[in-house]
């Protein structure tokens, strides 16, 4: 089934348009409805799994799949929700971090150290131990201080 807001809340996070045919439009828009819904932004109802590259739902893919090409329609966000989509929009944006990783590997890093936090390893797990499986498994994100600023942004977040 298609979801209508798919569209344009990228286009208000990124301030683009989504093509399904650029995978890292794909990859942003997996990484972004990962840490809304986290955030009891609604959404969606999708389920997130590990995947190479990070949480990732083929729900979510068929969704966008289906959307690909419809017309952005406008909406109106509760101001709890426009408050949360907002935040998510400074921190994707944020400059160092998109001159160093770049927007994909840095909404790649935000969702990853969420999902690692949260869901597989526990909120018992260290920042040292978050941040090593990080690095591990995604060798290309292999900025110290980057992730560290990565971790305190997800924990500061209204999760």
């Amino acid at each position: 089934m298609a979801n209508k807001f798919l569209l344009p809340v990228y286009k208000k996070v990124f301030g683009e348009s989504f093509s399904y045919g650029r995978f890292e439009d794909r990859l942003k828009m997996q990484k972004m409805v990962y840490l809304l819904q986290e955030e009891g932004v609604n959404i969606g109802h999708y389920g997130f799994d590990w995947y190479k590259h990070g949480p990732y739902s083929q729900v979510l893919l068929d969704d966008m799949y289906m959307e690909n090409g419809t017309a952005c329609m406008g909406l109106n966000y509760t101001p709890e929700a426009e408050q949360r989509i907002e935040r998510l929009k400074e921190i994707f944006s944020d400059a160092d971090a998109k001159e160093k990783y770049g927007v994909k590997n840095w909404t790649e890093c935000l969702a990853s150290i969420h999902f690692l936090r949260m869901k597989e390893m526990g909120s018992n797990a260290s920042e040292e131990e978050i941040l090593q499986v990080l690095t591990d498994r995604k060798p290309h994100l292999n900025d110290d201080a980057l992730n560290r600023k990565a971790y305190r942004l997800i924990e500061n977040l209204a999760m």
